[in-house]
């Protein structure tokens, strides 16, 4: 399947029903077999599609498969890799496609820690309206589950993303907080 699964992977979106639904039982039985194949398979087919589809097939077709992803610790290790793919491209469609598949994981305190760290590798994409909006998502679910020794952590967070969006709007909101 290794070479092939982004192929099967737009089936999810072909004109077919029939076709639709063999590729989605594909990966539904795909996701059942330990270790999750899918979660392995997805630095590919997440490389290979937000180059050459439209975002929205992209977007259906990514969040379908990224709702297999279940275990916080997949969900913290593809935070890594995505985050580390940003700065391998600078075509602004997949910078979007990247922060789409961000916000549709499930969010843990690890997951804003690993952003947090690794806010070096997007930063340079946040001005982007739509790269914004995808992780204004995110901190919207972070806030969701926030613990108090957490809470300063997306604060942090959600001031630097603010401020690399909108740098002179920031500074406004930093001078007025010191008056």
């Amino acid at each position: 399947v290794k070479g092939q699964v982004s192929e099967i992977a737009l089936c999810l979106e072909d004109e077919e029903s029939r076709i639709q639904d063999m590729a989605r039982m594909f990966f539904r039985e795909l996701s059942k077999r330990s270790n999750n194949p899918i979660y392995n398979h997805l630095p590919d087919i997440i490389g290979q599609l937000s180059r050459e589809n439209s975002s929205r097939n992209f977007r259906s077709i990514m969040s379908f498969l990224l709702d297999f992803i279940s275990k916080e610790k997949q969900n913290e290790l593809l935070i890594d890799k995505l985050c580390n793919r940003f700065p391998l491209t600078t075509d602004i469609s997949q910078h979007r496609n990247l922060s789409f598949c961000i916000a549709q994981l499930k969010i843990n305190e690890k997951c804003i820690r690993r952003l947090l760290d690794l806010f070096k590798c997007y930063k340079d994409c946040i001005p982007d309206n739509e790269v914004f909006k995808h992780f204004q998502l995110v901190v919207k679910k972070a806030k969701l589950f926030v613990k108090p020794e957490i809470k300063d952590v997306v604060e942090e967070w959600e001031k630097k993303l603010v401020s690399c969006h909108n740098p002179t709007e920031a500074r406004v909101v930093v001078e007025g907080q010191h008056e």
